[in-house]
C-alpha cells in the first residue's frame, strides 16, 4: 500500500518494550483497519503516524493521517455499523462501513477504549487505548494456560 499509495508511514513509541495483554490476532486487525483507513482517506504523497505511547495503566496506539478529517455533522456515525459519510467516496475506495464498528468492539472486550480526533482539511488520529499487564493478569493467564495445556 505504501508504495501504491506514495505514502511515507513514521513510527515512534517508547523506548523499552511495556507488557500488555491482548489477543496479538485481534490487535493486529485493529491496526490493519485503522492503516488502511488511513491509506484510504490520504492525499497521494502524505505522512501517516503510527505512535504508541505509555499512558499510566494502559497504552495508547494511534494511527494519524493528513488526509480530509470527517466532517464535524458526520462524526456521530463514526463506530455505527455500515456508516458512511458523504465524503468518504466508498465505491471507489472500498470497504463495508464495518471496519471501525468491529474495532470498537475488539478493543472494548479487551478492556480498553477508542476514539478519534479529527479537523476537516487537515486530519485524522484514530487511537486507542489497551490495560498494560500487571502482576494479577500475569497470574490469571498463567493459571489460565496451565488448565487449557
Amino acid at each position: 500500500l505504501q508504495q501504491r499509495f506514495g505514502m511515507t508511514v513514521e513510527m515512534s513509541g517508547v523506548d523499552a518494550p511495556i507488557p500488555f495483554y491482548t489477543d496479538p490476532n485481534r490487535f493486529i486487525q485493529i491496526l490493519t483497519n485503522l492503516l488502511s483507513n488511513a491509506y484510504k482517506f490520504s492525499a497521494p504523497n502524505s505522512k501517516i503516524l503510527i505512535e504508541v505511547k505509555d499512558a499510566g495503566g494502559q497504552m495508547r496506539i494511534s494511527v494519524t493521517d493528513e488526509g480530509q478529517g470527517i466532517p464535524a455533522a458526520e462524526q456521530h456515525k463514526i463506530f455505527t455499523r455500515f456508516s458512511d459519510m458523504t465524503n468518504s467516496d466508498r465505491a471507489l475506495k472500498g470497504g463495508t462501513g464495518l471496519g471501525l464498528n468491529i474495532c470498537k468492539a475488539i478493543v472494548e472486550t479487551m478492556g480498553g477504549t477508542i476514539g478519534f480526533d479529527t479537523q476537516e482539511g487537515v486530519g485524522s488520529t484514530f487511537y486507542f487505548y489497551l490495560p498494560k499487564a500487571t502482576s494479577r493478569m500475569k497470574t490469571l493467564a498463567d493459571a489460565s494456560f496451565r488448565r487449557s495445556a
